[in-house]
């Protein structure tokens, strides 16, 4: 998982919301304002990552993810930060998981998912960096609600760590994050393992 870096809310956002005044989610159906939301918080905030899974994402491969869901959260359904862009895999991320939602949760708004989640590299899974307490059970909770290794995602990071371990210069990983465009956390991750 990626930490978002929110911006603030975009103009044509504030200017839809004075024009529209939306009571709901669905008034967001009008024109063009959720493709623009997608391409501002993919662009500006999450360097074109599903902030979940980290598979790199376009906004017509996109849906916007409500992290406080919108019908246990009515008063944030339109709130700047507890939207992003997330992808549409059925089974994994916003997808799975649907309108569930707890404070365990680790928001990648709010705080830095890497503070509490690491790799094994030999599975390919995402793990807790902490065996117990209360970063351990957020970490799970995380781990579980968004089906984060879901079998494919899991070989795809064991597959992925498997090329990294063959880069030899630090500078390699840093072209390498910007030429595939996959999983940011997992070449940071592997790049400090080797260099420090």
């Amino acid at each position: 998982m990626i930490k978002v870096d929110k911006q603030d809310e975009p103009s044509f956002l504030t200017d839809f919301k004075k024009r529209k005044k939306p009571k709901s989610w669905i008034d967001y159906n009008d024109g063009d304002i959720k493709s623009k939301l997608k391409d501002f918080m993919l662009d500006n905030e999450q360097d074109g990552y599903c902030p979940y899974c980290e598979i790199y994402i376009k906004e017509i491969s996109s849906h916007i993810e409500h992290i406080k869901p919108k019908d246990i959260y009515p008063n944030e359904f339109d709130t700047h930060d507890n939207l992003i862009a997330c992808c549409m895999n059925k089974n994994t991320c916003g997808s799975i998981k649907g309108h569930r939602y707890d404070e365990k949760f680790i928001n990648p708004v709010i705080e830095n998912p890497m503070e509490y989640l690491e790799y094994d590299l030999s599975s390919g899974n995402i793990v807790p960096i902490y065996s117990s307490g209360e970063k351990y059970e957020k970490a799970r909770y995380t781990i579980d609600l968004l089906n984060l290794n879901y079998s494919k995602l899991s070989e795809a990071r064991k597959s992925f760590a498997i090329e990294l371990n063959n880069l030899f210069e630090e500078s390699d990983f840093d072209y390498y994050k910007e030429a595939t465009k996959r999983f940011p956390t997992l070449i940071d991750f592997i790049k400090e393992d080797i260099f420090g």
